[in-house]
């Protein structure tokens, strides 16, 4: 079983930050992007936070995250939402499609997730994606237990209702705490 609170600087695969600046690009343009990545403090890394196989601190993901927040004007629940949207619709079609052609709608994929993210670990050296327990409540309702070293459920949230658009099905996702989640 994973633990949750992770080592302030752990590695995180920049496709993750990579995903982000990309859709910061999209959205607000190349100009709210730099000023991002430069209130972020991240002007150094600014290259590799664009390489999505290279190991990231932690910290660096959470730093664009905050200030892409800031910088656009979003909630910080928006601002996942956008992201989840992105990684889901435009980033994940685009460099995953061997993996995303396997599913044929939302609840495939997010129940396959977990074995998904098995696979990738196999496959990416270094790479330590979440784990998920899933279990149906009824037909139509999951419960989502979310397992990282890392307390990133929110991006999470921000994915699974990105699934839904994605898939064009309307999903509900319901945060109850840092490791759980309804669909």
């Amino acid at each position: 079983r994973l633990r949750r609170g992770s080592p302030p600087e752990s590695p995180l695969k920049a496709t993750i930050s990579s995903c982000l600046l990309e859709m910061l690009d999209a959205r607000f343009g190349k100009d709210t992007t730099a000023l991002v990545v430069q209130n972020a403090g991240l002007q150094l890394e600014g290259t590799l936070l664009r390489l999505p196989i290279v190991d990231i601190p932690d910290s660096h993901f959470t730093k664009l995250f905050t200030a892409a927040s800031n910088a656009t004007g979003l909630s910080a629940s928006a601002a996942y939402d956008a992201f989840g949207e992105h990684w889901c619709c435009v980033y994940a079609p685009k460099m995953y499609a061997a993996y995303l052609d396997r599913f044929k709608n939302a609840r495939e994929m997010i129940v396959g997730l977990d074995s998904l993210h098995v696979a990738v670990t196999r496959a990416v050296p270094n790479a330590r994606p979440p784990r998920f327990k899933t279990a149906w409540l009824d037909a139509n309702t999951l419960d989502v237990e979310y397992l990282s070293e890392r307390n990133m459920i929110d991006v999470y949230v921000g994915l699974a209702r990105g699934v839904g658009k994605y898939f064009k099905e309307p999903l509900t996702v319901t945060k109850h705490s840092d490791m759980k989640v309804t669909i």
